[in-house]
């Protein structure tokens, strides 16, 4: 049965976890940094107690730092089933690398038949479902204003050197309505001086060839940066991407874990920050 979810493009959804852990310190409801998160566009479907059931592929990762992350199966044919009889699931592992650090995520390879979720080396805006505390620590900059290649890569770089690592689910219980299903309408104006801005910006934090590297850049760049569990240099061999020579690298489709480089406790660089804010598409 598949019932369908009004979202909102750019939002977040949050519900309350059921699986007894707390933090130490006083509950504060769905702000709780305990609580999930989950993004997708506005044209997405979900089935029927999606929610439990994103939670439990949530779980089988067994790591707290895990985000389901892809491009969802397509609503309109295989939402909830068993695609090509085995369980057929849409993992991506590859990256067009553009010019100025604008870099898109290619058409989804396919895994089958999964146990567990697996890691995946890009991170996806189409679907993520993580620890509110994901959201929290590595926000959407909001002076990318403009920028479309580019902004998952970017994201994706931030989420994975603060600790995060991004899963391919094994089940469609998302699904997104492609092509003319969507009935786009209309578009959006960036004007020439804030997407200047936008690009340099991205180029600086992808150490992109000849971008400003001067403290100033990254100055501005405060609570957007990136992070200091993993370094870029090892997201570039994870990724199959090396945004500091501009070069693409080999396809990573089945990875190993990469452990974090450096022994912080777990809210170690948020000490005065361990509550996840409440966005709502209220």
């Amino acid at each position: 049965m598949v019932m369908t979810v009004m979202f909102i493009l750019f939002f977040f959804f949050f519900f309350q976890a059921e699986d007894g852990i707390r933090d130490a310190q006083e509950s504060r409801g769905l702000g709780d940094v305990y609580k999930r998160q989950m993004q997708v566009d506005a044209h997405t479907d979900a089935v029927l107690n999606w929610d439990t059931l994103m939670l439990e592929q949530w779980g089988m990762t067994k790591n707290e730092y895990a985000v389901i992350s892809t491009y969802p199966t397509n609503a309109a044919s295989d939402l909830g089933k068993n695609a090509n009889n085995h369980w057929e699931m849409p993992h991506i592992c590859e990256a067009n690398l553009g010019p100025r650090g604008q870099i898109s995520n290619k058409q989804a390879s396919a895994a089958a038949n999964l146990e567990r979720p697996i890691l995946a080396p890009l991170w996806a805006a189409g679907l993520s479902f993580s620890r509110c505390h994901a959201e929290r620590n590595v926000p959407n900059d909001p002076m990318l204003k403009g920028i479309f290649s580019g902004e998952e890569y970017s994201r994706g770089a931030r989420l994975w050197t603060h600790g995060y690592d991004f899963y391919s689910p094994t089940r469609p219980w998302i699904g997104t309505w492609y092509g003319p299903q969507k009935k786009n309408k209309g578009s959006w104006h960036t004007s020439p001086d804030d997407m200047r801005y936008a690009q340099e910006r991205l180029m600086t934090l992808l150490h992109w060839p000849s971008s400003d590297q001067s403290q100033a850049a990254y100055d501005k760049m405060q609570g957007y940066s990136l992070g200091t569990r993993r370094s870029l240099q090892a997201y570039a061999k994870f990724s199959g991407l090396n945004t500091m020579t501009a070069t693409k690298l080999a396809k990573k489709c089945i990875l190993r874990y990469v452990p974090w480089e450096t022994n912080h406790d777990v809210y170690a660089e948020y000490p005065n920050n361990k509550i996840c804010l409440l966005y709502t598409s209220d």
